[in-house]
Order: structure tokens, then C-alpha cells, then sequence
């Protein structure tokens, strides 16, 4: 069969300015199991191709991307029987929708396929669209291999595990109950799929690399925490299912033969947790690839020791995303429910600062039940770790996730809020104990404090940030300013 694996544009809030072109790994896993099968495969990153392509929609969201014109000529061109449409955020939801629409208006006997994050978790809601005909439920590579091959055929695929679809006027959903077992049989992402040269600009990195060309990469799925916020167990599962060291390794020597690659980016939730094999994996990273550089996104904090740290920095590792959360214990073991004890951090984020890597944190304020003083005791607690940069955002009450359930029964949503505006630099939960003007208030004051205080500390480096984001701001009031 002919599949076309689309990444739809990307929307964002100006005041943001936030693009993410991140590689899109999940569909090159999806179409490399897809071409083993046999299947002429091929992709649309409408993200990556339209990257300057800027489209104003209504209050303050930009869309980024090929336009609806554009889009419509690449599925026509290649006429697919299948469209696999990615859908990660449920900010995103209506620009996947709209391009299920434009598959179904050129070919209504095109079958679509809807996945990724925000269809896992409201599989319900998003076959409410008739444009769409299946909804993949948590990893996709062997769903959607298994539906294609009952398509084919013309067999009932009515039984497949983690698959929604419509029968009879209803909507049916078999619940996601089994993950892939062995990553190791899973063949390379088809990176030959996409325009990798894009990928590879400076401009267009999430995270801009320190040599590049970077890629990304992901050794590991799932992840044994529980906590609250966090909507990845509907997509990756509870246990934590690792690539063998040497398999890993393979992969960055195909990426350095095949790319040029000097950099990798583990996006992996909790590449740390397994120790023996972290060890394997920095071991072959300084023997066999010296000066390559890479940084680790997910950590398991509660994990981490010295062995590991100074394994990591002698393979090149230049910074470390810590996602602390919440700087009040109570917070976090009673409202988050991640099992981390803040008395260690300080003495690991010494210890990583003393290998010269780079320390980057993670942090959120106002979950439901979060008090005025614990807000507080998180704010003085990053000001004291004294992190090279972090991360502060607001609670977000995303679709499929324990907090937003609380949410929804307590009432604490605030109003005129919808899934476009999920964005984590907003803030959507508003409780009696914490009201959100109180929240905004308080963050405003420690944004200030720390900004001073690394202008203080670090004047030279400081100034060419500050023009940096004075420069941005001219810029963006002046492509906006009809909506400033």
C-alpha cells in the first residue's frame, strides 16, 4: 500500500515564539517497520518544509508550516491509500484535524490514521471528526503494521489491541494493554523518509546543539514514576523497556557514517535508570566516538550518583536536564508523587557543575492543592541550586493525565480555557488556596530576582542575552503588532 506519514504544522503562542522541529522519531520508526512490511512509504514534515512559513490565527496563535495549499498539492501528488497523521500535543489537535480534512477532500477512499500523544489519551473525541477513520492508541510501529495488513486483506481487525475506530455508528476502543517487549527488533527510524538536511540548521533546533549537526535519539521507553502530570504512560506504558548499550551505540555509528553527526540528543524520559547499562553506553560513547558531544533530556534523578555523573561527563555529555519539579517535599511526594528526595539534589547539581556540565532544571508552581507558602518554598529553593538555567512553568491539566481528572472533579479549570491554549506558560488551574493572580504575581517576582542575580553574577555573559531578547521582542512587536 501506499502510506504517507504527515507531521501537520505547528501552533504556537507568539508571545512564545516557541517552534518545535525536532526530528519526528516516532513517525521514522512507524515508516521503517512500514517498508520492512513492504509498503511503498513515504513522509510530509509540513513543520520542517514550511519553517518560515508563518500563518496568524485568531488571539495570540501563529501557525508555522506549509500552507493548506501546499499540503494538498504533496498528498495529491502522491495519492496515498493510507495517511498517517501525528498529532503529539493537544494543541495541536486541530491542525492534525485539518489535515485528515484535506486527505478526505482528495481521495474520500483514503483511509486515516490518527496518532501520538493527544489521540491516545482522547481516542473518543478525535473520532468525532469524520475525516478520521482510526485512532492508534500509545506506540504505533506495530498497530499500525497489524491494520494495514487486515485492510489489505479485507479481515475484521476489530480485536486489535490499543486500535479506536467507528462500527455500526458507534465508536469503539480497545484499550492499549500490550507494548513492544524487545526495542532491539525494531528496525532504524528511516530517516531516508524526511529532508534531513533541514533538520540540521541551527536555527530550526529545539535545543540549539554545541557541535552541530545534532540528531536525536531515544534508547529507552516508558517510565516506573507516577506522577501526576504526566500524560506519556498512555503512549510509552509504566515499565521501563531499554535498547541493549551496543544496539544504541549501532545507532550513533550509522548516524556519524551516514550524517556528519557530532552531537546526539537522548530525548529518552529516563535514560539513567538502568546503571549497568548507562555505564555500557558512556563506555562506548568515549571509546569509540571521542569528541562526539550529547545531552540527556530525561534523567531519573533518583537514580543518579557519582559513578554514573563522572561516566557521562568523560563521554562527552555537556548538560544535564534535571526535572526536579517542585522544590517542597510535600509537593512532590503528596501532590506529584515522583519518587525523589530534594535533599539529594543539591550535591548531584554540585557534582554535575564540578564536571563542567551544564545543569538545566526543570520546575512547576500551582498544582491543585499547592499552598501560597509551598509556591514560595520552590522559588527560594531553585534561587539556592543555582542551576546554569531552568525551566519554570505553570500546572498544566493535560487530557488523560491523574491531575486533570482532580481538575475536572474539583472544579478547578478555569474558564474559556480549550485545549489550543494548553500551553504550560499559562495558567489553567485556579484553587481557593491559590488564586491565579496570587501565582502570577509570585512568579513575575522570581523571574526579576533571577534575572538580576545572574546579571550580577555574570554581567559579561548576561548582556548579549539581554540584547539578544530585547532584539526578539523588537522583532516579534513588530511582525505582531496587530495583536499586541
Amino acid at each position: 500500500m501506499k502510506v504517507l506519514l504527515i507531521r501537520p504544522p505547528y501552533s504556537a503562542d507568539t508571545r512564545a515564539l516557541a517552534k518545535l522541529a525536532d526530528f519526528p522519531l516516532g513517525l521514522a520508526y512507524i515508516g521503517a517497520v512500514l517498508e520492512k512490511e513492504g509498503h511503498r512509504v513515504a513522509a510530509l514534515d509540513a513543520l520542517i518544509e514550511g519553517f518560515d512559513c508563518e500563518e496568524l490565527l485568531g488571539g495570540n496563535l501563529v501557525r508555522y508550516g506549509l500552507p493548506d495549499a501546499e499540503i494538498r498539492k504533496r498528498i495529491s501528488d502522491f495519492a496515498p491509500d493510507v495517511a498517517g497523521i501525528s498529532c503529539l500535543f493537544s494543541t495541536q489537535a486541530d491542525n492534525a484535524h485539518a489535515v485528515c480534512r484535506i486527505v478526505k477532500e482528495i481521495n474520500p477512499a483514503a483511509v486515516t490514521v490518527m496518532g501520538g500523544a493527544h489521540p491516545s489519551v482522547m481516542p473518543e473525541e478525535s473520532l468525532r471528526d469524520p475525516n478520521v477513520d482510526f485512532v492508534v492508541i500509545g506506540e504505533g510501529e506495530y498497530i499500525l503494521r497489524d491494520l494495514l495488513k487486515h485492510i489489505e486483506a479485507k479481515t475484521d481487525y476489530s480485536a486489535l489491541d490499543g486500535l479506536a475506530f467507528r462500527a455500526g455508528g458507534k465508536i469503539v476502543v480497545n484499550p492499549k494493554t500490550t507494548f513492544i517487549e524487545n526495542l532491539d527488533e525494531l528496525p532504524r527510524p528511516a530517516r531516508h523518509l524526511f529532508p534531513m538536511e533541514k533538520y540540521f540548521d541551527p536555527a530550526k533546533y529545539q535545543v540549539r546543539p554545541l557541535a552541530p549537526p545534532a540528531a536525536t535519539m531515544i534508547t529507552s521507553r516508558g517510565c516506573p514514576a507516577n506522577c501526576t502530570f504526566c500524560s506519556i504512560h498512555p503512549v510509552w506504558g509504566h515499565r521501563f523497556r531499554p535498547r541493549a548499550a551496543e544496539e544504541v551505540l549501532d545507532e550513533i555509528g550509522r548516524l556519524v557514517a551516514s550524517y556528519g553527526i557530532r552531537e546526539i540528543h537522548f530525548i529518552d524520559d529516563n535514560m539513567t535508570l538502568d546503571k549497568k547499562r548507562m555505564l555500557a553506553i558512556c563506555a562506548g560513547l568515549r571509546d569509540k566516538f571521542p569528541g562526539l558531544k550529547w545531552l540527556s533530556a530525561g534523567t531519573a534523578l533518583w537514580a543518579l550518583d557519582e559513578e554514573i555523573l563522572e561516566a557521562m561527563a568523560a563521554s562527552g555529555c555537556y548538560r544535564i536536564y534535571l526535572p526536579v519539579e517542585s522544590g517542597d517535599q510535600e509537593v512532590l511526594s503528596r501532590l506529584v508523587r515522583k519518587p525523589l528526595k530534594l535533599d539529594r539534589v543539591p550535591a548531584l547539581v554540585r557534582k554535575i557543575k564540578s564536571l563542567g556540565i551544564e545543569t538545566h532544571g526543570f520546575f512547576i508552581v500551582g498544582f491543585p492543592g499547592e499552598t501560597p507558602a509551598q509556591v514560595r518554598r520552590t522559588l527560594r529553593y531553585i534561587r539556592k541550586l543555582d542551576l546554569d538555567h531552568h525551566y519554570l512553568y505553570y500546572a498544566t491539566p493535560y487530557p488523560g493525565t491523574e491531575m486533570y481528572e482532580t481538575c475536572r472533579q474539583k472544579g478547578y479549570l478555569r474558564a474559556n480555557r480549550d485545549l489550543k491554549g494548553l500551553f504550560p506558560r499559562e495558567i489553567h488551574i485556579e484553587t481557593e488556596m491559590l488564586p491565579a493572580a496570587l501565582l502570577r504575581r509570585m512568579v513575575r517576582r522570581h523571574n526579576m530576582i533571577c534575572q538580576w542575580n545572574q546579571f550580577r553574577r555574570h554581567p559579561l555573559r548576561e548582556l548579549p542575552r539581554i540584547f539578544s531578547k530585547l532584539r526578539r521582542d523588537l522583532e516579534r512587536a513588530g511582525k505582531f503588532k496587530n495583536i499586541f
